[in-house]
């Protein structure tokens, strides 16, 4: 079932990676360690995000020691949704045992977990919103990596996404759709408002391919 999101109140991020030393590294983020990082992305979300509003993660929020990953999230009053992402402790790509285990974690600072791959609607503009973009896209590493979760362009809907680490936030699809990511590192580390994804997805819609 399609899900109605009011674009003026719902915020959208991905790949935060809390805790995580070496993404610095790897995803080349000007940050001296993770202490830094964490502060930044929080400053921002607390900075944009008003407490009456959704903020929308589309996953992997945190790795390193546990759960003090997590820990940072509870400053957000805000409301939160995860869509799980390949790292976090919920992914699908995990044993249900491990699933259950920590999933009281992410209920201690989430206001909802949906699940990996939804369909929405704001400001009458279709979406899918997951961790994982559409096949099309190339993985960041030398694999494409996890294609049975990667949403199916079916020319009708616009994707948001994160998972690639990518710096660009556009990417214009064979069908004339658009991948919109959402990732930290193509962001500023800045949550971007449904009012801005609309605003590019409907002048996709008039601009032909």
């Amino acid at each position: 079932m399609t899900k109605i999101l009011d674009p003026e109140k719902t915020w959208f991020t991905s790949d935060t990676h809390f805790e995580h030393a070496r993404i610095i590294e790897l995803s080349n983020r000007p940050f001296g360690d993770v202490k830094a990082m964490g502060a930044e992305i929080l400053r921002n979300i607390i900075k944009f995000v008003p407490w009456d509003h959704t903020l929308i993660h589309l996953g992997d929020v945190a790795l390193g020691p546990w759960p003090e990953g997590l820990r940072p999230l509870k400053v957000i009053h805000s409301k939160k949704i995860l869509l799980p992402g390949n790292h976090d402790r919920l992914s699908s790509l995990e044993k249900q045992a491990r699933r259950d285990r920590f999933r009281p974690d992410y209920e201690e600072v989430f206001d909802e977990i949906w699940d990996e791959q939804v369909e929405i609607e704001m400001g009458g503009v279709p979406f899918v919103i997951s961790h994982y973009p559409p096949a099309e896209i190339s993985d960041h590493g030398s694999v494409d990596r996890y294609p049975h979760l990667r949403p199916v362009d079916d020319g009708e809907h616009h994707f948001i996404h994160g998972h690639t680490h990518q710096s660009h936030s556009l990417t214009r699809l064979k069908s004339g759709r658009l991948a919109i990511h959402v990732g930290v590192d193509s962001t500023g580390f800045k949550p971007i408002r449904g009012t801005e994804i609309v605003d590019v997805a409907r002048m996709a819609d008039l601009t032909p391919v």
